[in-house]
């Protein structure tokens, strides 16, 4: 995924705002959660 380096997560939030299709929203969310990193949890 070496074309996200250069977009934000912000970028790519707009982008998804304006898509209508199913296959364009599906992409835009795995990129939106990729460029966002893992989610860590910790238990306390």
């Amino acid at each position: 995924m070496a074309k996200l380096e250069d977009i934000t997560v912000g970028d790519l939030e707009a982008a998804l705002a304006e898509v209508d299709g199913k296959r364009e929203t599906q992409r835009l969310m795995v990129a939106i959660i990729y460029k966002r990193g893992p989610s860590v949890t910790t238990s306390c």
